[in-house]
């Protein structure tokens, strides 16, 4: 079932909060989300009988320093050895300091206050392309033995298509590598293997059958090379972030152009904020979504009926705010 078409009321409450001439606004509500609905809907879904023999697969696409894929691991499979504190700890002594662009290092999520009734076998793939970071990775996840809980760690570029990427050698946990960044001159490059997202799944995921649960996806403005390259993985993915940009190819494009693919592909999709949530899908309004800068986005399979009405429930009580603070 597609999602319902925006009311006017709607349409004009979103284009107060994040249109012009404040469209910036997106940029301070969206760049650093915290994803409490699936933080939530993880930590009720693994608190059932039901939840036992089942398992978890999660894909971060553009790890960087790994916290993102260490919440991820601990959110979905409910194991308390995975902790984003003791990984920041082990990160630093591997040479990586910095707590993440968004603070990631210092943030305890949701889904590891307390432990859950149950936790469940997982296979999550951290992929990353820069060289000193991969390795920074690797140590940390070898001295934590995460690999023995399932964390993969893969050192690869993620795109449109297979072949050979060419990427800098900066320091450790450096976020401003990417797919162009080695295009004028590849003094000081290294070459990675760069593959489709399909042909990625196809090649490194274990678990070929069941859904990919969580697919999470930032590589510094080419996003939506990733999402062209995906096939079949999208029919199979359950839940979807991923970054939007004004670098990289999206400059190319505007956000519509990937919901509206996404739409074609059975998700409903939103602008991603600190614990709020703003529906793009049949929301449309043109000028807002012709802007382009750093953002967020979180998109549900509409087949997942439950996430789904947690994720629009978000959408539809920022009304309800919106609302009480006219009156």
């Amino acid at each position: 079932m597609k999602a319902s078409a925006c009311s006017q009321e709607q349409i004009d409450t979103i284009n107060n909060t994040l249109g012009q001439p404040n469209a910036d606004q997106i940029m301070y509500l969206t760049n650093c989300p915290e994803s409490n609905w699936i933080d939530n809907y993880y930590r009720t879904k693994l608190g059932r009988v039901d939840s036992e023999g089942q398992s978890f697969l999660g894909i971060n696409i553009g790890c960087n320093k790994g916290y993102d894929a260490v919440k991820i691991a601990r959110m979905g499979t409910g194991n308390v050895k995975f902790n984003t504190r003791a990984w920041g700890e082990a990160m630093s002594s591997s040479g990586v300091a910095d707590a993440g662009v968004c603070g990631q290092a210092t943030k305890v999520s949701d889904s590891e206050e307390g432990s859950s009734k149950y936790f469940i076998q997982g296979e999550v793939h951290c992929v990353e392309p820069l060289p000193s970071t991969v390795r920074a990775l690797k140590n940390s996840s070898q001295v934590l033995g995460y690999e023995e809980e399932g964390l993969v760690i893969t050192q690869a570029a993620i795109s449109s298509s297979d072949g050979i990427a060419f990427f800098p050698n900066p320091p450790p946990g450096n976020e401003l590598g990417n797919l162009a960044a080695c295009e004028v001159s590849k003094v000081g490059c290294s070459e990675v293997p760069m593959y489709s997202l399909e042909t990625y799944v196809e090649t490194y995921v274990q678990n070929q059958q069941g859904p990919i649960n969580v697919l999470s996806i930032d590589v510094e403005g080419f996003d939506f090379d990733v999402l062209f390259g995906a096939g079949s993985v999208l029919d199979r993915t359950e839940y979807l972030e991923f970054e939007y940009h004004i670098f990289g190819t999206w400059k190319n494009y505007h956000i519509t152009d990937a919901v509206r693919l996404l739409d074609g592909k059975g998700f409903t999709c939103y602008w991603a904020g600190r614990e709020k949530l703003w529906r793009i899908t049949n929301c449309y309004i043109n000028d807002l979504y012709s802007w382009h800068n750093w953002s967020n986005m979180a998109c549900v399979h509409r087949s997942q009926v439950e996430l789904a009405d947690i994720m629009e429930n978000i959408f539809f009580y920022f009304f309800t705010e919106s609302r009480l603070s006219i009156s």
